[in-house]
């Protein structure tokens, strides 16, 4: 029992320094690469710590590892929504489970400072609802992805939950009770393992120019004369979306979905999915439309006609349900909120009128 923990522990750290090496050599500039290290660094304080070490090493690990749940739903987080940035909810979601975690971890490390006078379940209730969150939100977003491999990112990591909450609860129900608690980590680690490895293959490549000492050689990318990433065959395709969200102004109408555009269209889902994407850039259909009702909200706001005109209005007319949602998209887009907007723009346009 004792050298399968200590396998399956170590194959799962040395898979993890692997992971974290490639990461932070080639990726370190994007956020979501970010969120992964913290998870990973968590994750492998996980495996190293261990009963009987010295309590300088063990006591540091532990309180790491207290971490790595909502670390994990962060790291996930970010690589399913565009320009993740933790809010009110994602920290509230990792205090309240670290500090759920702490009492347990300082009573593991010798230094009970209060009673433990909540059952251990209640932990297991907040990580719980922290998976529940990341598996609506991987729901929720399928059907506006445009990107067709995160699409089917979003499935693997459905399936991994399932298995992997399956196998953590046969773990803990039958493994301890049974006496043999101490294969719990290891378990998780064989739980892990080929995720992480499935990770490393994901981001890394060995090319064959490198073994020749050769300098890379890079493909240019072949692109249609005069259509950029569209080919010939889906030039009219094109034509007739920025008709339908141009001229009809498809975009205004309250609950367009990608499937009734595709319609319209007269184009399957998938074939309008890679259509947006490659023409416009827009790795999902909220943005899409997102960007044309920005664009049309932005001619009203600067418009002095309409300078008393409410900015609900102004949103609503645009195809937003609300205001919130308008602010926040404006925002983005725009770096202002539509009243400030609104303000330097007819600011600007009043002394040239005069």
């Amino acid at each position: 029992m004792e050298l399968l923990d200590a396998v399956l522990r170590s194959s799962a750290a040395t898979a993890i320094l692997i992971f974290l090496a490639l990461a932070i050599r080639d990726g370190w500039q994007t956020s979501a690469v970010k969120y992964a290290v913290a998870a990973n660094v968590s994750l492998l304080a996980v495996f190293l710590g261990f009963t009987g070490q010295p309590v300088w090493i063990y006591a540091p690990l532990r309180l790491i590892d207290a971490f790595s749940v909502p670390l994990v739903w962060w790291a996930a987080l970010a690589l399913l929504e565009e320009d993740f940035r933790p809010r009110i909810l994602h920290w509230l979601g990792l205090s309240t489970y670290f500090l759920a975690v702490l009492p347990w971890r300082l009573a593991a490390i010798g230094w009970t400072l209060w009673p433990l006078n909540y059952p251990v379940w209640i932990t297991d209730l907040i990580a719980l609802a922290l998976i529940g969150h990341l598996v609506w939100t991987i729901i929720l977003g399928y059907g506006e992805d445009l990107v067709d491999k995160r699409r089917r990112l979003r499935l693997v990591l459905l399936i991994a939950i399932i298995v992997a909450t399956l196998l953590s609860t046969t773990g803990e129900n039958f493994l301890e009770p049974a006496g043999y608690g101490a294969l719990v980590i290891a378990y998780s680690a064989a739980v892990i393992l080929p995720v992480i490895i499935a990770a490393i293959l994901w981001t890394s490549q060995l090319h064959p120019d490198i073994i020749r000492f050769e300098p890379v050689k890079v493909r240019e990318p072949a692109r249609a004369s005069g259509l950029g990433d569209i080919s010939p065959r889906d030039a009219a395709a094109h034509g007739r979306l920025i008709a339908i969200m141009e001229t009809e102004k498809a975009y205004a109408e309250p609950g367009l979905t990608i499937g009734a555009l595709a319609g319209r269209v007269g184009i399957p889902e998938h074939q309008l999915r890679a259509l947006i994407n490659r023409s416009m850039g827009h790795r999902n259909f909220a943005a899409f439309l997102n960007h044309y009702r920005i664009e049309a909200a932005k001619t009203v706001l600067v418009d002095p006609e309409h300078a008393r005109l409410p900015i609900l209005t102004i949103a609503m007319d645009a195809g937003f349900a609300s205001l919130a949602p308008f602010n926040r998209a404006f925002k983005q887009l725009v770096g202002q909120t539509p009243s400030d907007y609104r303000t330097t723009t007819l600011a600007r346009v009043a002394p040239d009128r005069s």
